[in-house]
């Protein structure tokens, strides 16, 4: 992929819920191989006590580790896939000595994005979720990590809960620019159309992540509801 172009934008509300459990991070910067960016959405188990401390854990181990992979000499040969592989289970790590230190069992979902010399990765645990548009059309991106005990819903995998990851997605992208990809907790996707907001999202349209968190909630969703919309496209487009 050629030197491109990053715009984003990104939301968080509450719901009605008493607390925020979801977190978001930002990162855009640049090094002399090209765009470094990293965007992610951790989300607090629910039904797990301190959902949002498992989350604040989580996203500063994505801070701490964006911050070592940004200063990386540009004489090292790094392996984008297996470091994003070892920020999940070094997170994991942290949120579940978190809970044995405090009788608990806490988790967090993570999925975020990576822009790392020239090429884009996913890196994904939970229910949280990832798309990506272009060219009209909608594509999931992200594994749904979820499993049923007759009609109960749970998640198969998250962050913190047991000692190893049942389950890390990584994967590195292709994108036929311009793209748009649009990450955020379940809050977000639960009653989403996403078709509808192609458009929309594919032009930038203001305010349309405030649109989509007003319309979610007509729907009845009542969930924190976090999302990060990124434009990728070749400068000069």
């Amino acid at each position: 992929m050629d030197s491109v172009k990053i715009t984003y934008d990104s939301i968080t509300d509450i719901g009605k819920r008493k607390n925020n459990e979801d977190r978001l991070l930002c990162i855009h910067k640049e090094r002399d191989k090209g765009t470094f960016a990293v965007f992610a959405v951790a989300d607090g188990v629910g039904g797990r006590p301190r959902g949002e401390n498992a989350s604040t854990i989580v996203m500063n181990e994505v801070k701490l580790w964006a911050k070592k992979m940004f200063y990386q000499s540009e004489e090292d040969t790094i392996d984008p896939l297996k470091e994003l592989q070892r920020l999940i289970k070094c997170a994991n790590t942290h949120v579940f000595n978190y809970g044995v230190k405090n009788g608990i069992h806490p988790g967090s979902t993570l999925t975020m994005l990576l822009f790392y010399d020239s090429a884009i990765y996913l890196a994904h645990v939970g229910d949280s979720v990832a798309y990506q548009i272009e060219n009209g059309f909608s594509y999931k991106i992200s594994d749904d990590h979820i499993g049923y005990r007759g009609k109960k819903k749970g998640l198969t995998s998250c962050i913190g809960t047991r000692e190893k990851v049942n389950v890390i997605q990584t994967r590195k992208l292709k994108a036929n620019l311009p793209t748009v990809f649009f990450i955020g907790s379940d809050g977000i996707f639960n009653t989403l159309q996403i078709n509808r907001y192609i458009e929309p999202l594919m032009n930038e349209k203001k305010g349309v992540l405030s649109e989509i968190v007003k319309n979610i909630r007509a729907e009845g969703e009542t969930d924190n509801a976090t999302g990060i919309v990124i434009k990728v496209r070749k400068n000069g487009q």
